[in-house]
C-alpha cells in the first residue's frame, strides 16, 4: 500500500500517463473555463472543465487528450492537474454533491421569488386621487389610471400615479369593516384652497 500511495504522490511523466492502464484524470487549477476539442487521428477529444472549486473543474481525462500540445503546455505551467490518483473520483462525487445542493437551494429561493411575486400578479386599476377621473355610468377609469396589486391594497397604499406618487402624505388611509366583515381601505381628499383676494 505504500508503493502504491508514494506512486500516486509522484507527478508521472507523460511516457507514464500513456502507459497507465487505469483511469486519468484532470483538474482545473485556474478561475478559467477551459475547452479542449480535437480531432486525433481516427479519435476525437471533447470536453470542457469550469473554473477550478466548481462541480466540473475535475473529470476523467480520455487518454488520447494526452497527445493534445495544448494541454501538456497547461499541464506543464501547471494550469491543470493531470493525475492517476482514484482519490480524485471522490473529488469528483464531492464537488457534484455540493453542485446539487447549491442548485436545490437556488431552485427553492427562486420558487419562494416567484410564489411571492404571484401573490402580487393580479392586478387592480384604480384612479389616481389626485389627478383620476371615473366614468360615473360604466365605473371606467378615463384619466389618471393606477395599477395596484393584491399586496398593495391590502397594505393600504394609496393609489397615486407616478406623477403624484409623493403626495401619498396628503391621502391618510382608515381601514373600515362592511357589515359582512370585508376590510377596505378609504382616503380622505385634503383640498387645499387658495385664499381669496381682498379676504382679511
Amino acid at each position: 500500500m505504500a508503493t502504491s500511495t508514494k506512486q500516486q504522490d509522484k507527478k508521472l511523466t507523460l511516457p507514464e500517463l500513456r502507459k497507465h492502464e487505469g483511469s486519468l484524470y484532470i483538474k482545473n487549477n485556474t478561475p478559467h473555463h477551459m475547452s479542449f476539442h480535437q480531432r486525433i487521428g481516427e479519435g476525437n477529444v471533447d470536453f470542457e472543465l469550469s473554473p477550478a472549486g466548481t462541480s466540473d473543474s475535475v473529470a476523467h481525462l480520455p487518454k488520447l487528450a494526452l497527445e493534445m500540445r495544448g494541454l501538456q503546455k497547461l499541464w506543464m505551467k501547471g494550469s491543470i492537474t493531470v493525475s492517476t490518483d482514484e482519490a480524485m473520483e471522490d473529488h469528483i462525487t464531492l464537488l457534484m454533491s455540493q453542485s446539487i445542493a447549491a442548485s436545490d437551494e437556488q431552485m427553492a429561493n427562486l420558487r419562494g421569488e416567484v410564489e411571492e411575486a404571484n401573490t402580487g400578479r393580479d392586478l387592480v386599476e384604480k384612479a389616481c386621487l389626485q389627478c383620476g377621473e371615473t366614468d360615473p355610468k360604466s365605473g371606467v377609469v378615463t384619466r389618471g389610471r393606477v395599477f395596484q396589486s393584491a399586496r398593495e391594497l391590502k397594505e393600504g397604499i394609496a393609489p397615486l400615479c407616478a406623477l403624484h406618487a409623493d403626495m401619498a402624505a396628503l391621502f391618510p388611509g382608515s381601514l373600515t369593516t362592511d357589515s359582512q366583515g370585508n376590510e377596505t381601505w378609504t382616503f380622505a381628499t385634503t383640498t387645499v384652497t387658495a385664499p381669496r383676494k381682498g379676504a382679511k
